[in-house]
C-alpha cells in the first residue's frame, strides 16, 4: 500500500501543475474562485480521467478562502479516490497566498508592473494520505508554484516539482526537479515549456521465459535531458487548438537483468526529437508530424537512425472536437459518448481527410 500511495502521490503532482484597487481585486478574484475550481476538475476529467480508467475519481474542492484586504489565504484539497481499493482515498493539500492587484508588492519590487488580478504562491501541505510522497521529497514540498491570474483570466506560472529520491522494496525512483513554465488560458491552452535533467525508474517487471513460465525482471527506466516547448493559440473548438509543439528527449534507456533462460529487452535511443505543427485553414485542421530518432538500439543491435514523419490533413475541426469531447467524457456515459464518437467518427470520414506518410526509414553505417 506505501507503493500505491507514492504512485498516487506522484499522479497527484502531475495533475495539480495545472495550478491554478486590492479590496476589489480580492474580491473579483472571490468571485471568480468557484469557477476556477470548475474549470480546473473539467480540465483534470479530460486529460487523466480517459488515461486512468473508472476506478481512480479525481476531483478539486475547496475547503477555505478567506479574504482580507491586502491578499487572500486559500486550502484547496485534490482528492484522489481508488474504488479498486474499497473506494480509498488520498488527499492532496494546496496551500495558497494570492496578494491582491491590481499591482501587488511582489511584482512591483520584481519591476512588473502590468496590471494583475492576482500573484500567488501555492505548495502542497502534508497529508497522512501522502506520507510516502513527502518521503521520497526528502520533507520538502513536493510541488510549488508562483503564478498570476490578469484580469482577463490568462495565467502565468512558474512550477517546481522536487527532486525525488525514494526506495521502497523493489521500487526504486530518482529523479531532479522539474521545471515548468507556462503562460495559457484557463483551459491550459498556450504556452507551456518543460524541463527535466534525469530520471530513473527500477522496479520488479512480470515476464514469461523460454520455458513458458512467469518470473520476475528487474527493469531500469532511465531519461536524460527531458524538454518540451508547446506554443499552441486556442480556437473555437476547445479540443483543437492550433500551433506548434517540440518535444526532445536525449536518451532514453530500458535495461532489464539477465536471467536464466530469458533474453532482456535492452532499449536504447538517443536524441529523441518530435517535431508536431498544427495549423487551422477555414474549418479544417492540418497536421505535421515529425519524429526523429537519431540512434536506435535494441538489444544491443544498433539499428542506426529512424525517421517517420506523417501528414493528416482536411480534417473538420467541428468533428474532431466532437470526438476528443465524447473521448474524455467516455466514463460518465459510456454508450452516449460511444455513439457520440462513431457518428463524429463517421462525419470526419465523410469530409475526406488526406494521410501524407514519408516512408519509414532506419538507416546506420551499412546504409538504409
Amino acid at each position: 500500500m506505501k507503493k500505491s500511495s507514492l504512485v498516487i502521490g506522484v499522479v497527484a503532482v502531475l495533475v495539480a501543475a495545472w495550478a491554478g484597487g486590492t479590496w476589489y481585486s480580492g474580491k473579483i478574484l472571490e468571485q471568480k474562485y468557484p469557477d476556477y475550481i470548475k474549470t480546473g476538475n473539467e480540465n483534470i476529467h479530460s486529460s487523466y480521467s480517459a488515461a486512468l480508467g473508472e476506478n481512480i475519481k479525481l476531483e478539486v474542492k475547496n475547503v477555505r478562502f478567506e479574504r482580507g484586504f491586502f491578499s487572500s489565504t486559500i486550502e484547496d484539497q485534490l482528492i484522489i479516490t481508488d474504488n479498486s481499493h474499497d473506494g480509498k482515498q488520498f488527499i492532496v493539500p494546496f496551500k495558497t497566498v494570492a496578494a491582491h492587484g491590481p499591482t501587488p508588492l511582489s511584482r512591483l519590487t520584481s519591476l512588473h508592473w502590468t496590471p494583475v488580478m492576482t500573484a500567488a504562491k501555492t505548495e502542497i501541505l502534508e497529508d497522512p494520505s501522502i506520507s510516502e510522497l513527502f518521503k521520497a521529497s526528502k520533507g520538502v514540498t513536493p510541488l510549488s508554484s508562483q503564478f498570476t491570474i490578469s484580469y482577463s483570466e490568462q495565467i502565468q506560472q512558474k512550477t517546481t516539482i522536487a527532486a525525488f529520491d525514494y526506495q521502497q522494496d523493489d521500487l526504486v525512483i530518482n529523479s531532479t526537479p522539474i521545471q515548468i513554465e507556462s503562460d495559457t488560458n484557463k483551459q491550459g491552452v498556450g504556452l507551456i515549456k518543460l524541463d527535466l535533467d534525469h530520471f530513473t525508474l527500477s522496479a520488479n517487471a512480470t515476464k514469461w521465459n523460454n520455458q513458458y513460465e512467469e518470473i520476475q525482471v528487474k527493469r531500469d527506466l532511465t531519461l536524460h535531458k527531458v524538454k518540451l516547448n508547446s506554443d499552441l493559440t486556442p480556437s473555437k473548438w476547445r479540443y483543437v487548438p492550433s500551433g506548434k509543439q517540440l518535444f526532445t528527449i536525449e536518451s532514453f534507456e530500458l535495461k532489464e537483468e539477465p536471467v536464466e533462460n530469458y533474453q532482456p529487452l535492452n532499449i536504447s535511443l538517443k536524441n529523441i526529437l518530435l517535431d508536431y505543427d498544427t495549423t487551422l485553414s477555414g474549418d479544417n485542421v492540418n497536421y505535421v508530424l515529425n519524429n526523429n530518432i537519431d540512434e536506435v538500439s535494441i538489444r544491443d543491435q544498433n539499428f542506426g537512425k529512424l525517421v517517420f514523419n506523417l501528414g493528416l490533413g482536411h480534417l473538420n475541426a467541428e468533428n474532431l472536437n466532437n470526438m476528443m469531447e465524447a473521448y474524455t467524457q467516455m466514463y460518465n456515459n459510456p454508450e452516449e459518448q460511444q455513439q457520440k464518437l462513431s457518428e463524429s467518427g463517421l462525419a470526419l470520414l465523410k469530409n475526406q481527410p488526406t494521410l501524407s506518410l514519408q516512408p519509414f526509414s532506419l538507416k546506420n553505417n551499412a546504409g538504409e
